[in-house]
């Protein structure tokens, strides 16, 4: 357990060091490779969450480590890191890259606007699932990652 939260914090800390390093005049800069290449994601007992919305003609995806309770909107778009939210990411393939860190057998499930609604009412702004080819798309690459992704909705 100390080793999984060391893991976490490490893991949160360095994006947070590339958030604040970060070159703000580049609006198509994402999580730089070399932190997705460093990135350990350990398993959880209660698997991860991905969350999606768009802004703009851009889809963001957030992980976040499951837990026993719901989480708040603000933790779910949060682009910054804490023992909560693992990575926010912009784009499918960095999506891809995220994912690919994943160990085997991980179980990610995929938070659509069905789930919200019964959970959260009406209050979860623009979070949604995208488009049914980046669906497609993102469970073939997870059965090939051997990775148990659900899609709720």
């Amino acid at each position: 357990m100390k080793t999984k939260k060391l893991m976490v914090f490490l893991s949160s800390f360095i994006l947070l060091l590339f958030v604040a390093c970060k070159n703000d005049n580049n609006e198509e800069e994402t999580v730089g490779a070399s932190y997705l290449d460093t990135l350990i994601v350990p398993h959880s007992l209660k698997g991860y969450e991905l969350y999606s919305w768009p802004e703009g003609n851009k889809w963001y995806f957030s992980i976040l480590v499951g837990t026993n309770r719901i989480k708040t909107y603000n933790e779910v778009i949060s682009s910054i890191p804490s023992e909560i939210n693992l990575i926010t990411v912009v784009g499918i393939d960095t999506l891809k890259l995220a994912l690919a860190r994943f160990p085997e057998n991980e179980y990610i499930t995929w938070i659509g606007q069905g789930w919200l609604q019964n959970t959260w009412g009406g209050n979860y702004g623009n979070l949604q699932l995208p488009p049914q080819n980046f669906i497609a798309d993102i469970t073939q690459f997870c059965n090939q990652k051997k990775l148990n992704l659900q899609v709720t909705d």
